[in-house]
């Protein structure tokens, strides 16, 4: 999915549950935390990781971030990502497709 796809997924989504869209976009990270607290009230774990060492010591992405639950199955979803508005914004985008493919 392209990360225009992304936006739009999100600012649909955002609609439906009623969380307000930033005039600004989706680059910063306190505009996708309304998306991660209602992933908390359904009952999924969500787990940032900031890894230095990795990113000092290997020079790999320094960003880790998971979604995962009983309800989520075989469906947890973990990206490792130089960004962590990225890595965030395709751990919502995964948990919409399995939860919330409802609202699209």
């Amino acid at each position: 999915m392209a990360q225009s796809d992304f936006e739009m997924t999100l600012t649909h989504i955002a609609e439906k549950l009623e969380i307000t869209i930033p005039v600004q976009g989706w680059k910063r990270v306190e505009f996708l935390l309304p998306f991660l607290e209602q992933m908390r009230q359904e009952g999924a774990i969500v787990l940032i990781k900031f890894d230095g060492e990795k990113s000092k010591v290997y020079g790999t992405e320094p960003y880790t971030v998971s979604v995962i639950g009983a309800f989520m199955g075989e469906d947890f979803f973990r990206i490792d990502s130089f960004s962590l508005e990225e890595a965030l914004i395709h751990t919502i985008t995964h948990y919409t497709q399995v939860k919330w493919k409802h609202l699209l």
